[in-house]
Parts: C-alpha cells; structure tokens; sequence
C-alpha cells in the first residue's frame, strides 16, 4: 500500500445538530491530508444537512449523500459504495475523534501490513462535563496474524461488546470490495457486531492499539438503537442469537457451547433491560407482556438457564437471577428502576468505579 494512501471516512447522519459541528471540525482538522469525509444525511428533520453543506463549501473533501431515512445500515452502506479510499473509517456524527487518528491508524496498517486497526476510545459525559478512558481489551499493543485469532481476537468476540463496534477502526478497502462486505439492513441491532464478524472473517492481520482516539458521547438520542421499536428489537435479538450459534461453529471455537451460552445470555439479559426501560411510548402492561415473553422463549430458556452470567456485570447478575426463578414481574421492575437509575447518574457510576 502506498504512503500517500487515501482514506475514507464515513458518517451517517441523523437529526445531530447538536453534535455535528464539534464532529466535522474534527475530522477536517485531520493531521493527514489525503482523507474524503462521506456524510450521509438520512432524511433528517433538523438542520443537518444546511450544516453538511455550510461545510462542504470550504472544504471539498465533504462529500453529502441526501435520502430518504432508511437506517444507520443503509447509510454506511451507501457511504462504502460511494468510497474511493484505500481505507475506510466510520465515525458516528455525535462523536469526535483526536485530529491524529487517521495518521495514527494509517501508520500501524501501513508498517504492519494490517488490514484491520482498532484504537481505544474515551466516553463523554457531555452534561456533567467529563471524559473517561474505557479499559482497553488488551493493555499493550497487539499484533494478530490469522493464526493468532482462534484464541485471541475470535475468543473476545464472545466477551461483552468490546471488539465488536465498528467506529474507531481504519479497514482496508479492498477487504470489503473483495469480500462483498456490506452490513445487513435487516438488521435494527447489532449491526455492527454481524458486520465486524464478517471482517475478522476474511483478514490475514490485525493490530489493536491501546491509545484513546475516539471519544463517544454519551447521548440517549443518538444513531444507536433507543428509538427502536422494542419489539423488532427482540426479534433483531433473535435472529441475532443464531447468528451467534453459526459464529461459533464457523470459527471452530474452543469450549464453544460455554462462549455461545455466556453470550446469548448477556444478549438476553441487554435486551430485557432495555424493554423494560424503553422511553417510547408503549404502555406498561405491553412492555411487561414482551418482557414475559422474551423470558419465555425456548431458544433464550435453554442459555439463560445454564448460564453462570460470567461476562455480565453484578446488575445484571441479579436480574438473571429473578429470570432464572421465573420471578418475571419482580425483574421487570428490577430492570426498570436500575436501568434509568443507571441512564440518570451513570456519570457518577462511572467516577465510582474508575475510583
């Protein structure tokens, strides 16, 4: 790959006005030149397309995809065909990132020939005005040739959702076009942990690097997935969950049955939680009915009966409890109260546990 080598930085945008500037600014600032930034604004309401095109009049690099709303997924794919780069760097357009990533990035894959780098990132407490480093997977720098996967970077697949998103890290191009590597528009969650899936899948090197480049702003009206309908969001889940069983067996994982049965279950348990405490407009006997109903299915019963919670933190511990005594009503209210005590002072949470 050539030292000049483009990269393209990909950004769906919904309904950010808010945030889009802070985003633009940081990418345009980029310490390396030789970037295109594809902003895809999907049918928002707001005023972020006249902030893309205020933008795209001083800086050419900023290339705008105007539709009609169709998803996060049907954005980054729609970004992935209008690329031109050697490399590929999505970016969500309610966060930031350090004006050196793409440098930073581009370097590792460079001197490595590495067709995937993922950095580490900080969350942002916008309201309470703090910035915390997340733990990163590994605490030094890693460098992963395919033979090297079966026991490190597939393992941590299965672990909580850390090497799963898709922002903060640089791909080379041609791993997509060759691959035919596209996310799937299907789906409203997990996305990205599919998409990330069939990445690994097909790459010959990996490098991860500690250094926090990313920073996440934590945001109840972002591109995640809060206003989704609970209800395709269980059968998202579902699907999802099978997905997981077919992972397993394509990577020929090691003590398979425990990986897939301590995954579904942190799956299940996430997508309880999120039931209960959905802030859309459902009434309390219908999120109580889909809660019950989760907790009943076969597929979900057979995990999360076994299951010893061991990538779950102790919250969540305690809701598998109540699920696995069929105390269905009692973790609904459980999974209600912590999990929007948990959205209103989760800052303080934080500082807590960082000490």
């Amino acid at each position: 790959m050539r030292k000049n080598a483009k990269v393209s930085i990909i950004v769906p945008c919904y309904n950010v006005e808010q945030f889009l500037p802070k985003c633009i600014e940081s990418l345009i600032n980029q310490t390396y030149k030789n970037i295109e930034i594809i902003c895809i604004n999907d049918g928002s309401k707001d005023k972020t397309i006249d902030i893309l095109k205020a933008y795209s009049k001083n800086d050419k690099r900023l290339v705008i995809i105007d539709k009609k709303n169709a998803g996060v997924s049907s954005a980054r794919n729609d970004g992935i065909k209008k690329s031109t780069g050697d490399y590929i760097l999505f970016v969500d357009s309610d966060d930031y990132v350090s004006d050196k990533i793409v440098e930073f990035l581009l370097k590792k894959s460079l001197d490595n020939d590495a067709d995937i780098v993922k950095c580490n990132r900080a969350d942002v407490y916008l309201k309470e005005n703090y910035v915390v480093d997340r733990k990163p997977i590994w605490d030094s720098e890693k460098v992963f040739t395919k033979s090297d996967f079966q026991g490190n970077v597939y393992t941590e697949f299965f672990n909580r959702n850390k090497l799963c998103n898709i922002w903060m890290t640089l791909i080379k191009r041609k791993l997509l076009v060759k691959n035919k590597i596209f996310f799937d528009e299907k789906l409203v969650v997990n996305e990205d942990e599919v998409f990330a899936a069939d990445i690994f899948s097909v790459a010959e090197k990996f490098v991860y690097s500690p250094e926090v480049l990313y920073f996440y702003v934590k945001n109840d009206n972002g591109l995640s997935t809060n206003g989704v309908n609970i209800f395709k969001r269980y059968e998202s889940r579902k699907s999802h969950s099978i997905f997981i069983e077919n992972l397993a067996e394509k990577w020929q994982m090691n003590n398979s049955d425990e990986l897939i049965r301590e995954k579904i279950s942190f799956l299940a348990i996430h997508t309880l939680s999120q039931t209960a405490a959905s802030n859309i407009k459902y009434s309390r006997k219908e999120q109580l009915s889909l809660f019950k109903n989760i907790c009943k299915d076969e597929m979900l019963k057979k995990y999360i009966r076994k299951s010893k919670g061991k990538i779950m933190l102790f919250p969540e511990k305690i809701l598998l409890i109540f699920i696995k005594l069929h105390l269905y009503w009692l973790g609904f209210v459980y999974a209600r109260m912590f999990e929007r005590l948990v959205r209103k002072y989760r800052y303080k949470l934080e500082r807590l546990r960082r000490g």
